[in-house]
């Protein structure tokens, strides 16, 4: 019975024994923040750190006790990949950045600290900081810069161009508007239709032609796009270009350099004389064809061509028999030009011109004896003028030989 009861006062005076050693060191924790309601803790715990928040510097200063005054080792178990310890001593950490934080990889970040006394198990606290976006994202057009081609025969109210701009940022630093400007403007060629996705941070956009455009006319058009965003402190901008190329296509007729035509022909004139020449040329610039000529009967007019030929690849028209006092007076020949499309891809065009030709009396007939007289007299003055400069070569000869002698 006696052993019993010391075996139970031994049991008893161990129990009192590891009470009072495990009140004699106690773990630490964190310093409550004073006022606070909630109580908050030294411990950043739903902080919030702007994503502009400088890498290296102090950001905030843990603070622990210990009832013990034991010296306490701050840690990181997890989160050491944004923040870190920069310096501690036994009841205060200095806490700063190690890696920027971007709002638009994470909102938030988990962070355990830890508290070690050395005689005790770590005291491990999970916390939250939050990210603040901040405007640090400018606009971003997908795809830029734009360059599309257009047939000039497309539509008026075709779209020509869709492109996209986006912004990553958040709320009022994500929402963005957007513009067009022609550079070089001749009137209202382009338009601009936008649809804004309902956060304000997507806009599919679409270029309309509003009228059919011309190659001959204008061959390029530059269009300056810009997109702002609508941030608080600070607005983004981003500017790009949309180039729209005119393609040509076979539709200008041929046009007539030189006009207007006019010849004048003798009723004398000899058979195969070349009385004029026209010329056309493509009125497509970029890919002119060749052009061929031929004559078209007007029966609105004096336009016999009988006695006219042309030549089909070059223009020029000759007289191709011989011409009588019955022949006088006004002839109005008119004249085909046809585009050669040796392709065969579309139609031919064409254009028409007229030439004026007067026909007037034969010239009076030549002088063949004023023709001789004329070169006699030539012929004697010449004759005279070489015999005058041989008789001032021998004067001065003679002249020499004296002064000589």
């Amino acid at each position: 019975m006696a052993i019993f009861q010391l075996s139970s006062n031994t049991a008893l005076l161990l129990l009192v024994v590891t009470a009072v050693t495990t009140h004699a060191n106690s773990p630490p924790s964190f310093v409550a923040i004073p006022g606070t309601n909630p109580t908050k803790y030294y411990n950043m715990d739903r902080d919030r750190y702007s994503e502009d928040t400088p890498v290296g510097p102090v950001i905030y200063t843990l603070i622990a006790s210990d009832p013990d005054n034991d010296a306490i080792v701050f840690g990181i178990q997890t989160g050491s990949d944004y923040f870190g310890v920069a310096s501690q001593n036994n009841t205060h950490a200095r806490i700063n950045l190690v890696k920027p934080l971007d709002y638009e990889t994470a909102t938030q970040h988990q962070i355990i600290w830890t508290l070690n006394d050395g005689n005790n198990i770590p005291v491990e606290t999970d916390i939250t900081i939050y990210v603040v976006d901040v405007n640090d994202n400018a606009p971003l057009f997908i795809g830029a810069p734009y360059t599309v081609a257009v047939t000039e025969n497309e539509h008026a109210g075709t779209t020509v161009l869709s492109f996209n701009v986006t912004d990553i940022d958040s709320g009022a630093n994500g929402r963005i508007t957007l513009s067009m400007t022609e550079k070089n403007s001749t009137g209202d060629v382009f338009s601009l239709s936008q649809h804004v996705s309902s956060d304000g941070r997507t806009i599919l956009a679409d270029i309309i032609m509003l009228m059919k455009l011309n190659f001959e006319a204008r061959v390029l058009y530059e269009l300056l796009i810009v997109v702002k965003d609508d941030g608080k402190d600070t607005q983004l901008t981003s500017t790009t270009t949309a180039t729209i190329n005119v393609v040509d296509v076979q539709d200008e007729p041929p046009y007539w350099i030189g006009e207007p035509y006019i010849a004048l022909v003798y009723d004398t004139t000899p058979v195969n004389t070349s009385i004029i020449t026209v010329f056309a040329t493509d009125g497509d610039e970029s890919q002119k064809r060749p052009v061929e000529y031929e004559f078209v009967d007007d029966s609105s007019s004096n336009s016999s061509v009988n006695d006219f030929s042309i030549n089909t690849l070059t223009g020029e028209i000759f007289l191709v028999r011989q011409l009588s006092n019955n022949s006088l007076g006004e002839r109005r020949l008119k004249i085909m030009a046809n585009e050669i499309d040796e392709s065969q891809d579309s139609n031919d065009t064409s254009s028409t011109t007229y030439v004026e030709i007067t026909i007037l009396p034969g010239a009076p007939e030549h002088d063949e004896t004023s023709d001789d007289i004329s070169a006699f007299v030539a012929t004697a003055i010449t004759i005279l003028i070489v015999g005058v400069i041989a008789v001032v070569v021998m004067a001065l000869c003679v002249y020499h030989a004296k002064e000589n002698v």
